[in-house]
């Protein structure tokens, strides 16, 4: 770490670094003070949950967000396991968290989901994105002017398909008509600079690849 950040700790926005499993640690090993990750999209949790890992102090004080301010001083107890028996001064106070909160339901959902997706085979997960992806090449009509690629970058990264269109403003323009259309399907516009439209098979239900490929072949012929 340089030496500023000694003193302004840096934090990671990996809300969509996953998989691989290993960015659960690699963030904090390569010297980040703290970690945030979704707890939905590829750990497949809850959508209104998130993980946050780094610093015991750092998260002490996000916790500390989530107080609430309806008890008195005497009553409060810092969580042990974050705060070490410390004993803060001062009357808890409602954070910019506290109407934010996630429920219990969620906060364990969010741990079964990391629990399971830890123990997951990715690889095979990866195999099954890949052929739902390669079913909706299959849909699109051999004459249309846009090559359609499947990119992995890595044994353990998530595979995704790429269309490459005329422009910028042909692909974002895309973009927006999958997103209004109905069924509205949100395709990623990340690549739209370099005239590609992005799409993730992971969280694709059985069927849904032919919805997306006849989508496409009605916007695109």
């Amino acid at each position: 770490m340089s030496s500023i950040g000694s003193i302004i700790p840096v934090l990671v926005d990996a809300a969509a670094q996953l998989p691989p499993v290993a960015n659960l640690r690699r963030f904090i090993e390569e010297g980040a003070d703290l970690v945030a990750l979704s707890g939905g999209k590829a750990i497949l949790g809850p959508q209104g949950s998130g993980l946050l890992f780094g610093r015991r102090d750092l998260i002490a004080s996000a916790i500390l967000q989530n107080l609430d301010q309806d008890l008195f001083f005497e009553q409060w107890r810092a969580p042990p396991g974050i705060f070490r028996g410390i004993q803060l001064r001062g009357l808890p106070q409602h954070g910019i968290g506290r109407a934010c909160k996630v429920g219990k339901e969620q906060v364990v959902g969010a741990l079964v989901a990391l629990k399971s997706f830890v123990e997951e085979d990715l690889r095979k997960r990866h195999v099954e994105c890949r052929a739902s992806l390669n079913k909706i090449i299959e849909i699109l009509p051999t004459r249309l002017r846009v090559h359609a690629e499947i990119v992995q970058k890595s044994d353990d990264a998530e595979p995704i398909l790429y269309l490459d269109l005329d422009s910028p403003t042909a692909a974002f323009d895309l973009v927006v008509a999958l997103q209004d259309g109905e069924p509205c399907i949100h395709a990623d516009p990340t690549p739209v600079d370099d005239s590609k439209v992005a799409f993730s098979a992971l969280c694709l239900r059985e069927g849904q690849e032919d919805v997306i490929g006849r989508r496409l072949n009605e916007l695109l012929l």
